[in-house]
């Protein structure tokens, strides 16, 4: 049987009370450009085959999947239970809770009237490689493929250096904060196994009396109270993993990635950093990404859930897209300026390598 449920550490006398500081990171940036711009760099920062690669250039295209199909079918109410007992507990007793879910909270359960949810997927990349059991870098050689352990086992540390991108390790922030309930599951799928954790962002918060740490996980427990994945290795876990896969959509289970979802997404118009919808991420994939899809690296699919709204942004189609997403008649960010930029990208991927002058 899967022992799966949230667990927040308890914290002793002897720790501060701390509020988990990347909630002030990133605030000017619409939240459609962090969500694309984190999980693709992720997604290239990965790539699976590295034979034959030139500067980080993958040799077959990297996929990544933006879905929004839970929304239109959210998650019933009998579904959602298994996926977040544990965690009303810790909502109610956060601070800085957001309307939507508070609001929740105030009616009942926050699963009642069902769980909509928005899928971030890849395939052509490694996923959360590394050992799951590791939880310090003293040997710092021994951490420095360590995927999982940066993404899981670290807040604001991270293994890149200071010339590659995402090196302060708090981009992946984007991910709890898209949600209402600051919180997303993950389904990594490697070459020698699946697993599946959960983490939530929240504040320092008390229950009955004892506090507890911001960082809360959906895991299985261990004897030093490490958070533990399941894993698809292990028989009892499979059912759990394989209706997992189903209920939330997942749809590259038979290639190597990484899969999050986040529940109760920020779909809603009306805040600062603006609503997640699949207009702003198709916008933001081709604006920030048109060189990588160009040059026939990358692919993205965004879905926006109403069954006939799914875009795929490849080379061959980016062009047609930008025709059809009604941009400004004037400036960077016009039709016409896309085609001048997707023009140079292209002569520039013909030139041959003598044609560069090397500084």
């Amino acid at each position: 049987m899967v022992d799966l449920k949230w667990r927040f550490p308890e914290m002793p006398p002897s720790l501060p009370n701390q509020a988990p500081m990347e909630r002030e990171f990133f605030v000017d940036e619409p939240i459609n450009t962090r969500i694309v711009r984190e999980a693709i760099q992720n997604s290239l920062d990965a790539v699976e085959d590295r034979k034959g690669r030139r500067k980080g250039v993958p040799s077959t295209p990297v996929r990544v999947r933006f879905s929004l199909s839970g929304l239109a079918s959210p998650l019933s109410a009998e579904r959602a239970n298994l996926y977040f007992a544990g965690l009303e507990e810790h909502l109610r007793s956060a601070e800085g809770l957001d309307g939507n879910m508070q609001q929740r909270l105030n009616y009942g359960s926050i699963v009642d009237d069902g769980v909509p949810f928005m899928v971030i997927e890849d395939a052509g990349t490694i996923g959360l490689s590394g050992d799951w059991q590791q939880y310090d870098d003293t040997d710092a050689a021994s951490a420095r493929d360590n995927h999982f352990y940066w993404f899981f086992r670290n807040v604001g540390r991270s293994a890149k250096t200071g010339t590659e991108n995402g090196s302060w390790g708090l981009g992946k922030w984007v991910f709890p904060d898209a949600s209402h309930a600051s919180c997303y599951i993950a389904v990594t799928r490697r070459h020698d196994d699946t697993l599946l954790i959960g983490q939530a962002v929240l504040s320092k918060h008390s229950i009955g009396g004892r506090r507890f740490a911001p960082y809360g996980y959906l895991s299985e427990e261990s004897e030093n109270g490490l958070a533990i994945p399941i894993r698809y290795s292990e028989p009892e876990h499979r059912p759990f993993i394989d209706q997992c896969i189903a209920d939330f959509g997942l749809k590259f289970r038979d290639e190597s990635g990484l899969s999050i979802v986040v529940p109760f997404p920020k779909t809603e118009y009306g805040s600062e950093s603006g609503a997640i919808d699949s207009w702003h991420l198709l916008t933001a994939v081709v604006h920030n990404y048109f060189y990588p899809i160009i040059a026939g690296w990358l692919q993205v699919v965004v879905d926006g859930g109403d069954g006939s709204s799914e875009v795929e942004v490849t080379a061959d189609s980016i062009d047609e897209i930008v025709s059809n997403l009604g941009l400004h008649d004037e400036g960077e960010r016009s039709e016409e300026g896309y085609r001048q930029l997707f023009a140079l990208c292209r002569e520039a991927l013909e030139l041959p390598e003598q044609s560069y002058t090397k500084l």
